[in-house]
């Protein structure tokens, strides 16, 4: 399978303000807006010539971009593309005869009970994910472990492994920009580890297996089987991520905690490697046409893959 794989932050828009959540989400600090959709179609095309053929639509919440199912139509017109769609499911529906199975709509839930996030696992949001099932769209739950919420995983990775659904356990990122403001003892606050967890994994599933994102580098990641094809996956950023050889002289390398796994467009039209903050590798595509985006793509590619 083609590995290449890019990270889209459509937009800096959210519908909900989840608290652990950045101001302007997956995108760089400090820059708000929206991607226009025919200059976000021009740079996709760029990436799909240097061979890229895996997506993830983020945001924000990617629900909320007007075009979003012109995106979809767009990228899965070439049967070999995979598209994941980040998204808190509010509106999800919306865009279910656009998607197919090469989609992969990955629901934030933090939780059945957990009143800390509104992201919660509501009658609604499992009305939706049960419909998205009965079109064959595959669906991954992503939940952020707090305090808050650390005493509901067991019974939430019971409620996955009961209605076949892939979950992904996610600790919370340190950093000081919660929702646009400075909380230097948020995270001292709410981080849970999640070697902390107090779950009988051999009782929940099996097969254990530990993962690279991409190509040794990234976050290693626990996993375990659900049964029937499901699977658990731990995500816990305690864990040394590994980097590229350039980030060893790094002065943001101590405060990196994804290393580097995959290119991430922001809002912006800024090119960086995963939520790297060294300034002086990301690239500016702003003003750049198409071939020019393509030699850009192959140099990054060069130096840190």
């Amino acid at each position: 399978m083609n590995s290449k794989y890019v990270a889209i932050a459509v937009t800096t828009e959210c519908n909900l303000k989840c608290p652990y959540c950045q101001s302007t989400g997956e995108s760089i600090p400090n820059v708000q807006g929206m991607w226009d959709y025919n200059r976000l179609r021009e740079v996709i095309t760029a990436f799909l010539e240097v061979g890229y053929r895996n997506f993830r639509i983020t945001g924000g919440e990617p629900t909320t971009v007007p075009y979003l199912g012109e995106l979809l139509d767009f990228l899965l017109q070439d049967s070999d593309v995979k598209v994941r769609i980040n998204t808190n499911g509010c509106d999800i529906e919306k865009y279910v005869d656009h998607l197919s199975s090469q989609t992969e709509v990955i629901f934030s839930v933090d939780g059945l009970k957990n009143v800390f996030s509104p992201k919660r696992l509501t009658d609604e949001l499992l009305r939706k994910i049960q419909y998205l099932q009965s079109k064959n769209i595959s669906i991954r739950l992503n939940c952020v472990v707090t305090k808050h919420n650390s005493n509901e995983i067991l019974e939430l990775i019971q409620f996955c492994s009961k209605e076949g659904l892939n979950l992904k356990l996610l600790d919370l990122s340190p950093r000081t920009d919660y929702q646009g403001k400075i909380q230097n003892d948020f995270w001292n606050n709410n981080y849970f580890g999640l070697n902390k967890l107090c779950i009988p994994f051999p009782k929940v599933a099996s097969e254990f297996r530990t993962s690279m994102i991409k190509k040794g580098t990234g976050i290693p990641m626990s996993g375990y089987s659900l049964g029937n094809g499901h699977w658990l996956q731990i995500k816990d950023s305690s864990k040394k991520p590994y980097y590229a050889l350039v980030c060893k002289y790094c002065p943001y390398k101590d405060n990196c905690i994804e290393g580097v796994f995959s290119l991430s467009l922001s809002v912006g039209e800024i090119l960086r490697v995963a939520n790297c903050v060294n300034q002086n590798y990301w690239i500016k595509l702003r003003g750049l046409n198409q071939r020019q985006i393509e030699e850009e793509l192959k140099k990054m590619e060069k130096i840190f893959f």
